[in-house]
């Protein structure tokens, strides 16, 4: 079933980051996901634990790209997520 989180969420992390070589990593996360979250014709709020799993590679020191997937369970109500990212730090 798809899960959508409107840009009102609130999502905080606490993140562990692994390096397993030149400009490759993984990343574990765990925290709390609060908003409404809308699956299969119907929605709920409310807010639940939020985890996931995520590898980066860094092209040079300030760019890179991050793939990541985060399940989220509110309240009974499950969702999946995935995430392809452009990082950039600054």
């Amino acid at each position: 079933k798809a899960c959508a989180l409107p840009p009102a969420s609130v999502i905080v992390f606490a993140v562990a980051r692994a390096p397993l070589g030149e400009g490759f990593s993984v990343l574990g996360r765990v925290g709390y996901a609060d908003g409404k979250v809308e699956a299969g014709g119907t929605s709920d709020s409310g807010g639940g634990v939020a985890y996931g799993v995520g590898a980066q590679y860094d092209f040079d020191g300030a760019n890179g790209v991050r793939l990541d997937y985060t399940k989220y369970d509110f309240d009974g109500t499950d969702g999946d997520g995935w995430t392809l990212s452009y990082v950039r730090k600054f």
